[in-house]
């Protein structure tokens, strides 16, 4: 929705600054008020440009190559704490560590819980999460939490591409997938993998509610 939204100041996201300027644009909002820098280690700083006290502010931040972008995030969020924000809203389109959600393995840590405290701990108000690994990762935070998903924002666009079949990468992703196939009105299948261990799959095969998707246009 083009147009000023007024009393509000957007940060982020760090790790892409084609994103930044799109947000930016869209919302008529300053895409030039934050400094991200690293010293010759790695270590990140930050310094926000602009005066946000009793201000509400929106931090968007993915975290893929989580090490890096989830420092970026969590320093966003403390520096906009300390400068006496009035709300701190972070929206996330891409939530690592997501997978992580139980103990599966003797002797593991729940790292999604690592990093949900970690954002809630620091002064967050609100997060908004695109697509999440899992739904109920909403019962990991103890402040509001939404989710959106993508297949209401996408559906005009995958519409125009006559989609026949959509299919779900791994039973992790059959949620949104089945998502996608009630909205477009599609045959579905889902990918069954056999892992021996992470990022390595030993067999893989697939499962289809319609099993003739010969020349159909597939979505995965």
């Amino acid at each position: 929705m083009k147009g000023s939204i007024k009393g509000i100041v957007l940060f982020g996201p760090a790790c892409s600054a084609s994103m930044k300027e799109d947000i930016c644009k869209s919302l008529n909002l300053n895409s030039e008020n934050a400094v991200f820098s690293e010293f010759s280690d790695g270590e990140k700083w930050l310094k926000l440009k602009v005066n946000i006290r009793e201000r509400r502010v929106y931090i968007v931040q993915p975290t893929p190559q989580p090490d890096s972008n989830w420092i970026w995030l969590l320093e966003m969020i403390d520096a906009a704490r300390r400068a006496s924000a009035e709300k701190i809203i972070v929206i996330s389109p891409y939530f690592g560590y997501a997978r992580q959600d139980r103990k599966d393995q003797p002797r593991v840590a729940i790292t999604c819980k690592i990093k949900t405290n970690s954002i809630q701990q620091n002064g967050t108000n609100r997060i908004i999460i695109m697509d999440p690994h899992f739904s109920q990762i909403q019962g990991f935070f103890d402040i509001p939490c939404d989710l959106l998903y993508g297949s209401r924002v996408f559906q005009k666009q995958i519409n125009f591409s006559h989609i026949d079949t959509v299919i779900a990468c791994d039973t992790g992703a059959v949620k949104i997938a089945v998502s996608y196939k009630e909205t477009l009105g599609t045959n579905f299948g889902v990918f069954v993998k056999m892992r021996v261990k992470h990022n390595q799959v030993e067999k893989m095969f697939l499962a289809l509610e319609n099993e003739n998707i010969e020349n159909h246009n597939v979505l995965i």
